[in-house]
């Protein structure tokens, strides 16, 4: 682990030669909170646009469009467009792809709306209606606010039912906070309880997870950014790096996917929880601050 005082002055004073692509976490990150950007954050995102160099910002925010995650951002100065920011939900298309369910019935656990769009745009007919389960391909846990007790309890009975069922989670996330204060309870924790009551009866059921750290949000980043900016060859993991102030989602994805990893000292992360950190969620480098 190396570490660095500012990110930005590292950058520019010949770091970029090592990279093709940069993947920023937002919250801790760029920003601090709706509408309060991170010190020097619009003037790298400006530098990264002036030189035309390839970037995303992730979220696990699977519950909003990505028009309103951008507009948080948008909101401090910070000058980006909703199609340079990437939810996990986003990672729902290739992951129907890869398991051949594309064009069928999913079924939603969680809110669909905004998560609707997500699920049409995977080329998926999203059902919402407990009753209809058992007619779906798979079962996807969105998160969100809804009525839980019914939807769960559809949910456990059809894996418990038919235990080879996909079941793909977006946002692997506990808990997330909420702008009137405290914490929601997560798409991540939701799916685990049911996969708990699973295992209680004798089931062992994994999950496909959708955002950090897991790859499949990482895997629709590299796609993303490739066929924006026409680049001629795949995106190799090794010249891409993740900034992020998570140590358990932002590093441990960046590690896991064999990227580069940045910690950004200006987030969630304390000194004490870096310095007992296990080597999956060891970063590369160590930044202070953004700029």
């Amino acid at each position: 682990m190396q570490r660095i005082s500012s990110f930005f002055e590292w950058w520019k004073q010949g770091a970029c030669v090592n990279y093709d692509a940069i993947l920023f976490d937002i919250d801790g990150t760029l920003i601090l909170g709706r509408g309060n950007p991170m010190p020097g954050a619009p003037e790298v995102i400006d530098y990264l646009h002036g030189h035309r160099f390839p970037f995303r910002l992730l979220t696990n925010d699977g519950n909003r469009p990505r028009e309103r995650k951008c507009s948080f951002v948008t909101e401090a100065g910070i000058r980006v467009t909703p199609e340079e920011v990437i939810s996990c939900s986003h990672a729902l298309k290739g992951v129907m792809r890869e398991l051949g369910l594309t064009g069928q019935d999913l079924f939603i656990m969680g809110d669909p709306v905004p998560p609707g769009g997500y699920i049409r745009d995977a080329g998926m007919n999203p059902v919402t209606d407990p009753a209809k389960i058992s007619g779906c391909s798979a079962i996807f846990a969105a998160g969100g606010r809804y009525e839980w007790r019914e939807c769960f309890l559809a949910v456990f009975n059809e894996l418990a039912r038919n235990p080879g069922k996909p079941f793909v989670v977006a946002n692997p996330d506990s808990y997330y906070p909420v702008p009137e204060g405290g914490y929601g309870i997560g798409a991540g924790s939701q799916a685990r309880y049911i996969i708990q009551l699973l295992s209680e009866i004798g089931i062992r059921k994994e999950p496909v997870y959708l955002g950090k750290p897991y790859r499949a949000i990482f895997d629709y980043a590299f796609e993303d950014i490739r066929n924006a900016y026409r680049l001629p060859q795949p995106l190799r993991p090794e010249r891409v790096l993740m900034l992020g102030d998570f140590l358990k989602s932002d590093i441990a994805g960046a590690n896991a996917m064999g990227m580069t990893g940045g910690l950004m000292m200006t987030g969630v992360t304390t000194e004490a929880t870096l310095e007992s950190a296990p080597p999956e969620e060891r970063p590369d480098y160590i930044f202070d601050h953004l700029a």
